[in-house]
């Protein structure tokens, strides 16, 4: 099981379509800094909603899509803190940074 950290906006790089061509099942995404942006795309959404998504609070908040979150409805983003990003790290064999 890995841990696919994305980090940047997928309208100023192409990590998340990579990411998304090497998950694989059991995998799971974690979006911090711009990559929370892609929760604005509907078509980055279809495309997430068969991985397990975490996103941390802070970027939520610092970016104002608690809202957007709560109109999501066709996959389940799982919104953690600090904390609970380390158990994840912890949880999975191995992170890939993208």
């Amino acid at each position: 099981m890995i841990l696919h950290h994305i980090q940047t906006s997928p309208s100023h790089d192409n990590a998340m379509r990579l990411c998304l061509r090497y998950i694989r099942s059991g995998d799971s995404i974690i979006l911090t800094a711009d990559a929370v942006n892609v929760l604005l795309y509907q078509e980055w959404l279809n495309l997430l909603t068969a991985v397990p998504v975490y996103v941390l609070k802070d970027e939520i908040e610092a970016r104002g899509l608690a809202g957007k979150l709560a109109d999501i409805s066709n996959m389940k983003i799982n919104v953690i803190d600090v904390d609970e990003f380390v158990n994840q790290t912890l949880h999975h064999s191995k992170v890939i940074t993208w």
